[in-house]
């Protein structure tokens, strides 16, 4: 009897193992295009939505901010 349990627990352990997600890549995020955010939206600043590997190795998502009159010189933070 105690033979049969432990080999219904591990075959429960096993069929846990095998369930776990697939870890969702940079190619399969989708990014939101409209605008999704409380506040109103500017005219004088560029948005858009960028994504960049962390020192981890995780995949992240973010907005980036940009003024329209930067006329390519480089900005403070």
């Amino acid at each position: 009897m105690k033979k049969w349990k432990a080999i219904g627990l591990i075959a429960v352990m096993i069929g846990a193992l095998t369930m776990t997600n697939t870890p969702v890549s940079a190619k399969d995020l989708l990014l939101e295009t409209k605008w999704d955010k409380t506040f109103p939206k500017s005219e004088k600043v560029d948005h858009q939505k960028v994504t960049f590997k962390n020192r981890y190795g995780i995949t992240l998502a973010a907005d980036l901010y940009l003024p329209k009159n930067r006329d390519g010189k480089r900005l403070t933070a």
